[in-house]
């Protein structure tokens, strides 16, 4: 799991944290020794039931580093890497650790997470009619973004712990007819993975990140979508004005492509960080697959978070990488450059008359008819 980043894979998003080289092999110690000699048992983020837990409370991995910072009652975009299509379900649950409150924060364990099975927003799944599972279309998709609906009635949480379960469905058994069919075993290989994320109550103002496929015309029309219809808008001098700005930064043209494709890789955004807060992001990468890419956009938002901007500023990675919300991009850019005018930067502003112009103003009224 890498959005919400799992507990085992931080340190590819630029988190001072243990590196884990098999941050894919959480997956309780295999089919074998999960079913025969544990007895369907395994840990909670998918260590051996026997040990080592390395990702739970005490093990190497689990450093109680808050990951992410989400609204009460949202969607969140989860991004999911499958090396190999298994086919099968995922599940996402949360345990509350800790609420803010005087009382001694919780343990976690299954039954915590049990609590709350979080429900799947509209995909590119089939649900079979289970809201709460997201089932694998075939093929051979490496990354799946799950929308994932966080409880309303966790208005607040210092601590929480995100739990990725996929109960995959490549084991061929039976049917309830008696017919062999593959995916019909009830012992199946399993993986999970915990993130450790806060939930902070939610703005009244706040702007959702569309979550909609790109190619999905019945999510698109749904009335389910929990979306404003004005996020979706775009202002292509906006996007110049963010791209000039960038280029009189760093000192170079943008690649002959369009603005988004030119973001794209994460390689400006780190160039951009670097120039406003010098050794801000000390290594990122030039080349490699979209994998890496994905890190530079973590490694941007991880940066420009410790230089200031707050969580409802930033962007989700796949409203970049996958073009799902260029104008967050852009307007998490402006608020990068009202940043910098704090921080006293020596160099180029977007300016602030400019942005009071030019910048979306979302007053009660539009927010009310995007509804």
């Amino acid at each position: 799991m890498l959005e919400p980043p799992q507990r085992g894979s931080m340190w590819r998003f630029g988190f001072d944290v243990p590196v884990n080289y098999n941050d894919m092999s959480n997956y309780c110690g295999g089919k074998e020794n999960q079913w025969t000699v544990q007895k369907g048992r395994c840990g909670v983020c998918g260590d051996p039931f026997q040990g080592p837990r390395d990702h739970e409370d005490g093990g190497i991995y689990a450093t109680g580093i808050i990951g992410r910072t989400y609204e009460s009652g949202t969607m969140i975009n989860t991004t999911i890497d499958i090396t190999a299509n298994h086919f099968g379900y995922f599940e996402f649950r949360l345990c509350p650790l800790d609420m803010g409150h005087s009382r001694r924060p919780r343990r976690l364990t299954q039954q915590c997470l049990d609590q709350y099975l979080l429900k799947i927003g509209p995909s590119d799944s089939k649900s079979n009619g289970d809201d709460t599972r997201y089932y694998l279309p075939h093929g051979n998709k490496s990354y799946f973004y799950v929308p994932v609906e966080l409880p309303a009635e966790i208005i607040s949480c210092e601590h929480c712990v995100f739990q990725w379960k996929y109960h995959a469905g490549n084991t061929w058994g039976k049917d309830h007819k008696g017919r062999k069919c593959l995916g019909c075993a009830d012992q199946q290989e399993e993986f999970y993975n915990c993130a450790d994320i806060a939930i902070v109550e939610r703005s009244p103002n706040e702007l959702i990140t569309p979550i909609y496929s790109d190619n999905s015309t019945t999510a698109r029309n749904s009335d389910n979508i929990q979306c404003f219809s004005i996020a979706a808008k775009r202002d292509p001098n906006l996007d110049r004005e963010v791209q000039e700005w960038i280029e009189a930064i760093i000192g170079e043209k943008f690649p002959d492509v369009p603005y988004e494709e030119a973001l794209k890789d994460g390689v400006i955004l780190c160039k951009l960080m670097n120039k406003l807060q010098p050794n801000a992001i000390p290594k990122y990468t030039t080349s490699g697959g979209s994998f890496k890419f994905r890190e530079n956009i973590s490694l941007f938002q991880n940066a420009a978070r410790d230089y200031g901007l707050a969580d409802p500023e930033l962007f989700q990675t796949i409203d970049l990488f996958e073009k799902r919300n260029i104008p967050q991009v852009t307007r998490c850019l402006f608020a990068l450059s009202r940043e910098a005018r704090k921080n006293k930067f020596d160099g180029p502003l977007l300016g602030s008359t400019t942005t009071q112009a030019n910048m979306p103003q979302f007053t009660e009224e539009k927010l009310n008819a995007a509804n």
